[in-house]
């Protein structure tokens, strides 16, 4: 009994470890692709939805690579197919994104630094959700 309640405490454990590695990775990746599209709306004035694109595509490099070998360090899976199930993750996560940042700029586009963030922290819930249980998987 008190061999299966320490092996559920070691893995609840090794859960939370690496819930704040994901966090860590995804924050450096969100500021990422936060700074680019900020940068990328006011230099060229470009649009938010539009300079989002362009923060996401830079973003997604960064925490692939964060997630490959920090987060997910563990993990087993081959690079190519995880690769190619993080950006069909991170692909979902920006559609999500998009739709919600839009909606959003709807209202009010002159706050769309603050709307950009809400929709950041939104999707990295579930970009994590499906990294952990499908993309970085070793089967």
């Amino acid at each position: 009994m008190a061999s299966l309640e320490g092996s559920r405490l070691h893995a609840r454990s090794k859960e939370m470890r690496r819930v704040a590695r994901f966090g860590m990775v995804g924050l450096v990746a969100t500021v990422v692709h936060w700074l680019v599209t900020v940068s990328v709306t006011e230099l060229l004035q470009l649009n938010p939805l539009v300079a989002n694109t362009v923060g996401w595509g830079i973003a997604v490099a960064v925490s692939f690579a964060g997630h490959w070998s920090v987060t997910f360090g563990d993990h087993g899976g081959p690079l190519i197919r995880s690769g190619l199930r993080f950006l069909g993750v991170s692909a979902l996560g920006f559609v999500a994104n998009s739709i919600l940042f839009g909606a959003l700029l709807s209202i009010n586009p002159s706050l769309y630094a603050f709307w950009l963030s809400l929709t950041l922290a939104l999707v990295a819930v579930m970009t994590y959700l499906l990294s952990n249980l499908w993309a970085f998987r070793s089967d």
